[in-house]
């Protein structure tokens, strides 16, 4: 099985993820999506947004998006050079996250200033996962989740199996996933590496790289940021 086929049947986006990003670059002139993996976001993005770019470092996860007939380019989110600026720059679904120290997710906030149209908007959502909140949910550092679903691959069942691996003063965390076939001994497993932050650390985060959140929500329906949200969906524009 191809790990990009595991992605894409395991990570299926978090409710109400796509229709918001639909909203948010509805009839915009141009829309840049950062980690545009095989093109869940930028198939209905391209649809109503007059223009449409996705890029992401995976060679084959491009290649998917562009199959699916969106235009999309295999470049890192940190050093890409596109010959235009965006009314929106989007990065859906923890994609800042894979940036995995301070310097990568300053120089690719810089990046995006440098390609953001002068009222443009970056737009991402991200889960809530510091280290406050993580704590009290997990006791050691590589934590058992169980099972998080069955997905259908080539007439076979796999059931999936996530754990978690907090790195202590880091803000790194590691999110594993075991693939096991129901019909056969076979098993797959694959490792997500991501650095959290916390929402409080966002203001001078972007004002490091020239941007300044304009607001900031504790989900997709503009619900307030609280200690029991888990997710929150910023907006940031150049700063004046």
């Amino acid at each position: 099985m191809n790990e990009n086929d595991l992605y894409s049947l395991v990570h299926t986006g978090t409710e109400g993820d796509i229709e918001f990003y639909v909203r948010a670059c509805k009839d915009v002139e141009w829309v840049l999506e950062l980690g545009c993996g095989s093109g869940r976001m930028g198939c209905p993005i391209s649809r109503v947004a007059k223009n449409y770019l996705g890029i992401d470092i995976d060679w084959e996860r491009a290649r998917l998006a562009t199959n699916r007939g969106i235009v999309c380019y295999c470049a890192d989110m940190i050093g890409f050079q596109l010959n235009r600026r965006f009314d929106r720059i989007i990065m859906p679904c923890n994609t800042i996250y894979c940036l995995l120290s301070e310097d990568k997710l300053i120089s690719c906030l810089k990046n995006i200033g440098q390609h953001l149209a002068k009222n443009g908007q970056l737009v991402f959502d991200v889960f809530v996962a510091y280290h406050q909140r993580m704590v009290s949910h997990i006791s050691k550092s590589r934590q058992d989740n169980g099972w998080v679903k069955e997905v259908h691959y080539k007439n076979k069942i796999w059931d999936v199996y996530e754990s978690v691996e907090i790195l202590p003063g880091s803000g790194r965390l590691d999110v594993h996933y075991s693939h096991k076939c129901r019909s056969t001994d076979e098993k797959i497993e694959t490792k997500i590496p991501q650095r959290y932050f916390s929402h409080n650390e966002l203001p001078q985060l972007l004002g490091e790289a020239g941007l300044m959140m304009t607001s900031i929500t504790g989900g997709f329906r503009n619900e307030p940021v609280s200690d029991s949200c888990e997710r929150i969906v910023v907006r940031a524009t150049l700063s004046r």
